[in-house]
């Protein structure tokens, strides 16, 4: 009898532990959609997956996993940034807007000159 009360005592600390767990520390995975038209290409879609690993997120490109840090989050957006390359400043930065789950994404290089950028913008579900 002792063991079980033990037990279940356990299991019931750990169901608590669970539920009470900040939601920021909870897996959380974006699937995006991003229209394509500032890119003159009308009609067009491409889909990215922004999945939460500790305190960064991934996705993949091409078969590649592309780590993103996460710049600023609060209960209303999430903005996340990576940079490809250790040769010259760029920058992809994604702002998630969690009460629209609208997404809007651009990268910044410095070797565009100056020249406007063009990002995309769609939504996502989120899975939790």
């Amino acid at each position: 009898m002792k063991k079980r009360t033990t037990f279940i005592a356990a299991l019931l600390t750990t169901f608590v532990v669970i539920l009470t767990l900040p939601s920021k520390l909870k897996a959380e995975k974006y699937l995006c959609r991003f229209e394509l038209s500032n890119l003159n290409r009308e009609g067009e879609f491409t889909e990215a997956t922004y999945v939460r690993e500790g305190k960064n997120f991934y996705t993949f490109y091409e078969q590649e996993k592309i780590i993103y840090s996460i710049f600023k989050e609060t209960d209303k957006f999430l903005i996340i940034t990576n940079t490809y390359s250790p040769d010259f400043p760029e920058i992809l930065v994604t702002f998630i807007d969690k009460q629209s789950n609208e997404v809007y994404e651009n990268y910044i290089d410095i070797r565009d000159g100056g020249k406007p950028a063009y990002p995309i913008f769609g939504n996502c579900i989120v899975s939790k």
